[in-house]
């Protein structure tokens, strides 16, 4: 049985392929965007690395001569000096496994040895440090110590981080098919429209590997040619017909999955009707040369059926003695008739919908003919 489906409406719509860059602003009023450098400069009214974007112009470092950092770690270093140098030099390294010296670490550039740093800050967030039966400080300078030293790595490191190359991020094919769906409501299969993305360490969704050539390019445009033609109907476009077949080799004896239960035969297919209309939905018998349609020469006639997601919208009595007369009279007369009764004009809504084709399975027994069990 061969289907066909004819669609009226064409469709035209721009679908355009999203890219996302960070970093970026756009500007509402000139439409133009630009990137936002990081703030290194002193301006007028403000102190030395101070960032006079931040409304409380917040200091991320001063001078350490004199200045409120550098009277900071001097008086930390005499701290330390009091509680940890005395174990923890360069003359008697403790613990022996893993030395640590705090004598010759710099509190007025902590990055230098920022890994000593990140021990000390460990133990001495725990109370670890100095150790049981050595003098130890107040809690209330562990406290000021600690929050100090952790304030000072990290202005220090946000004063150097490096958060690497920005890469214009284009979508790959399935992104790009989910975009489609959540934009414009259409499941499209875009595999067949756009090639291969590749990866890289089998991702790929790497901005890097996501490379843009001219035959891609073309290939996003010519995709979204054909996507706007599903998505917006034109009026004065001329009627289509879409046609589906069905293999030979495909049995019609049992149900056919995606239709539904009580049917035979047929098969089952995925439609995007471009726009709101009705659409003139008809399936075909297989023709032979000299024997005619088949399925007609059945002591009693089928119910052809067809569905639009699931439900059925049309059916009609094919075949059966009649039929069957009226073929061996003349195969050229009752092709027309047969191909009217399995025509149906049906309301569908634009989008995709499963479009079905199927018989309605008949029973071997009548069903409506109650019978008596039968006991030896």
């Amino acid at each position: 049985m061969k289907l066909v489906v004819a669609t009226t409406i064409l469709a035209w719509i721009t679908a355009a392929v999203l890219s996302a860059q960070s970093g970026w602003t756009g500007n509402p009023a000139g439409g133009t965007a630009s990137r936002i450098p990081p703030y290194t400069g002193v301006g007028p009214g403000t102190n030395a690395g101070q960032d006079p974007r931040n409304g409380s112009g917040a200091n991320v470092g001063q001078d350490a001569q004199g200045g409120p950092a550098g009277t900071d770690a001097a008086k930390y270093r005499a701290w330390l000096n009091e509680y940890c140098v005395s174990c923890h030099n360069g003359r008697s390294p403790q613990p022996p496994n893993d030395p640590l010296n705090l004598e010759s670490a710099s509190l007025d550039d902590p990055l230098k040895s920022a890994a000593t740093w990140e021990r000390v800050l460990r133990k001495l967030s725990v109370r670890a440090m100095p150790p049981a039966g050595a003098p130890r400080p107040q809690e209330g300078e562990y406290a000021a110590f600690t929050t100090w030293l952790a304030s000072s790595l990290d202005r220090a490191w946000a004063g150097r981080s490096t958060p690497g190359l920005y890469v214009i991020h284009r979508l790959n094919r399935a992104e790009y098919r989910n975009a489609i769906r959540d934009l414009l409501a259409l499941d499209v299969d875009v595999a067949g429209m756009l090639p291969n993305d590749g990866g890289d360490f089998g991702f790929d969704n790497i901005a890097a590997a996501l490379r843009t050539s001219p035959l891609l390019l073309d290939g996003y445009v010519t995709a979204a040619q054909r996507i706007s033609t599903m998505a917006i109907g034109d009026a004065k476009s001329a009627a289509t017909t879409a046609e589906y077949s069905i293999n030979r080799n495909v049995s019609q004896n049992a149900r056919v999955e995606g239709l539904p239960l009580g049917t035979r035969g047929g098969t089952v297919v995925r439609h995007i009707f471009p726009a709101d209309g009705e659409y003139k939905l008809f399936g075909r018998l297989v023709r032979g040369i000299e024997e005619g349609y088949a399925g007609v020469e059945n002591d009693q006639p089928d119910t052809f059926v067809i569905t639009v997601d699931g439900a059925e919208v049309f059916s009609s009595a094919i075949g059966g003695p009649e039929d069957h007369a009226a073929q061996a009279k003349s195969m050229n007369d009752i092709r027309p008739v047969i191909d009217a009764r399995m025509t149906g004009s049906v309301r569908v809504t634009a989008g995709p919908h499963d479009v079905g084709f199927t018989f309605r399975e008949r029973p071997f027994q009548a069903q409506d003919v109650w019978q008596p069990a039968f006991r030896s």
